[in-house]
């Protein structure tokens, strides 16, 4: 038999053309079959009860992103109800009067978000040495470890951007409040936008190493066969809801936690 070196046909030894691409077949056929090589990824190894105490962090890590969320979810809530009424827009003389007692309130929900933040921070930690601990069991959890770093370091960003951004508010405040001020003499110029540049920064290194650690949280669901971890991650980069999310990743660690001391093994599947 004859094979194709253009398209890899096997052919009669009496033909002199490929009967699938038509090129000049060798003149002699081969000595024998092309050699084929199939590579084969490497399992990962079944999961054992020696992967408890990274399960125990888990547990730990969704709690605390728990209650993180559920802070941020509330200071949240309150400063759009209590927003609402604090800020009249006349577009007639194109003026904005905020209600400086919102001050006080802005800055104790800055307070609450670098609480929130902090916790979260301890969270992140927790997730990563989760990570940490079953990457050289399955190589897939290397790169949520390297991102949960990432959501660390942007997360620490963004609790200074936080209390730059109300020093900047309260500044507007005073000034809309002033006599035949306008929105345009309030504005600030190169204040605003590196205020809003700090934040915006701090938001995308934050959001691009949040999206790496609850890729991480799914494959521990894939891991282990559970789905509690894997509705979780998709639920916990939505805001206002994402502590649900957490909710059901501290449900998930305690089921595989209970699966792990029993002996009956979720099998073995590697991390997706």
């Amino acid at each position: 038999m004859k094979v194709c070196l253009s398209c890899g046909q096997v052919a009669e030894n009496t033909d002199a053309f490929c009967p699938r691409c038509g090129k000049p077949l060798p003149v002699s056929a081969a000595a024998s079959p092309a050699a084929v090589y199939v590579y084969q990824m490497p399992s990962s190894p079944p999961p054992s009860a020696d992967e408890l105490p990274s399960m125990e962090r888990f547990g730990t890590a969704s709690l605390l992103g728990l209650l993180a969320f559920l802070a941020s979810t509330a200071s949240g809530v309150v400063m759009i109800v209590y927003l609402r009424g604090a800020i009249l827009i006349n577009t007639a003389n194109n003026t904005v009067t905020i209600s400086s007692n919102i001050i006080p309130l802005l800055w104790f929900s800055a307070g609450v978000e670098a609480v929130s933040l902090a916790i979260l921070i301890g969270s992140l930690y927790y997730y990563r040495q989760v990570f940490v601990g079953l990457r050289d069991r399955a190589p897939t959890f290397s790169t949520p470890a390297a991102l949960a770093v990432l959501a660390m370091v942007g997360a620490a960003l963004l609790i200074v951007g936080s209390f730059v951004e109300v020093q900047y508010t309260v500044g507007l405040i005073h000034c809309l409040n002033q006599p035949g001020a306008t929105t345009g003499s309030c504005a600030g110029g190169g204040a605003v936008v590196a205020s809003l540049g700090l934040v915006g920064v701090a938001a995308i290194v934050f959001f691009i190493g949040l999206v790496g650690v609850l890729i991480g949280v799914w494959r521990v669901g894939v891991r282990y066969r559970t789905d509690l971890p894997r509705i979780g991650a998709v639920l916990s980069i939505f805001p206002y809801i994402n502590w649900i999310g957490m909710l059901l990743n501290y449900l998930g660690a305690a089921q595989i936690r209970s699966r792990l001391r029993g002996g009956s093994g979720p099998g073995s599947g590697g991390a997706g």
